[in-house]
């Protein structure tokens, strides 16, 4: 299919979803790529240092000092680990409140409608000519016309809604919240009930967000139907991008890529496992936690807590 402009499959949704495999397995189509996620590595705040998938430092990647050179901005520094790309960058004064959620479609409106009239309009113009020059390399050095991003802060869509040089497809990638919130309590010390709160945010937001396009151009996909089943997913994903599915996607681990995500872009392995340790690990007692808080989302992505279980709004 002959595309007139750059194509940009989003994927949004909350971490510990499976955004790095489903990445992969997008590059490995000839008529799509991806650099993963476009917001950065997670860690260079924190003084880390960080390897592309490569095997390269990512300072040190021939692949990204290239990128850096035809981006030209001084937002986008590799040497010192500042991409400016998101819109919540630590670099970002006031980032919270100028770009990131605020729970609710009216609040965003009237914070958007602010921004537009003073200096923080030149912030968000800044960072929006960013991810769109980043986009065009990243697709003009992979030879593609189809760019994947899989950064997942559904806050990012604002950039992207703003952009009338790219189109939009928006992936909405759901996993079984119990699985997420032990995620997240393991790797980032949150409590299990901070931990489903900030997933019934992520996933209201992502909504709330995707809202933004028509719905044709949003799709939702479930971790666990895509590692049960990934012909069929991934088919159902190439349809709603009017691209044709071809199966050496399953051979995701021969193409060559260069991808910011978690360690498995390291894996050398095709073989796609569904992970559920947290049907294992969390109690009775903590499973209902989660379910009351993330009842009504669960419902909608049609997630079960217990075998047999059928979760319904009272």
């Amino acid at each position: 299919m002959e595309r007139k402009h750059l194509t940009v499959v989003y994927i949004a949704g909350f971490n510990y979803s499976g955004s790095t495999l489903l990445a992969l397995l997008l590059n490995a189509h000839p008529q799509m790529a991806t650099t993963g996620e476009v917001i950065g590595p997670p860690n260079f705040d924190r003084g880390r240092p960080f390897t592309c998938s490569c095997g390269e430092p990512i300072q040190e990647c021939p692949f990204y000092q290239e990128l850096q050179r035809r981006i030209d901005m001084p937002l986008f520094d590799l040497s010192r680990g500042i991409w400016g790309t998101g819109a919540l960058a630590p670099n970002s004064c006031g980032a919270s409140f100028w770009f990131g959620s605020l729970r609710n479609t009216s609040a965003e409106r009237l914070r958007d409608s602010l921004r537009q009239r003073i200096s923080a309009a030149n912030a968000f113009e800044k960072k929006r000519l960013l991810n769109l020059r980043f986009y065009a390399e990243a697709a003009r050095l992979l030879g593609t016309s189809v760019i994947v991003d899989s950064s997942k802060v559904p806050m990012q869509l604002q950039f992207l809604a703003a952009s009338p040089e790219i189109d939009l497809e928006v992936i909405h990638l759901v996993r079984h919240p119990a699985g997420c919130a032990m995620s997240a309590a393991k790797h980032n010390g949150h409590t299990l009930q901070r931990a489903a709160t900030i997933w019934k945010r992520n996933f209201r937001t992502c909504v709330r967000q995707s809202a933004r396009f028509a719905p044709n151009n949003t799709l939702r996909v479930r971790y666990e139907d895509l590692c049960l089943n990934p012909p069929e997913v991934l088919d159902r994903i190439c349809r709603f991008l009017n691209i044709e599915y071809t199966p050496q996607m399953l051979n995701f681990r021969a193409s060559e890529h260069h991808i910011v995500g978690n360690n498995m872009r390291f894996d050398r392995q095709n073989e796609i496992l569904l992970r559920e340790e947290w049907r294992a690990a969390l109690s009775a007692s903590q499973l209902d936690l989660i379910r009351r808080i993330t009842k009504p989302e669960s419902v909608e992505c049609n997630y079960e807590f217990l075998p047999g279980d059928v979760t319904s709004v009272d």
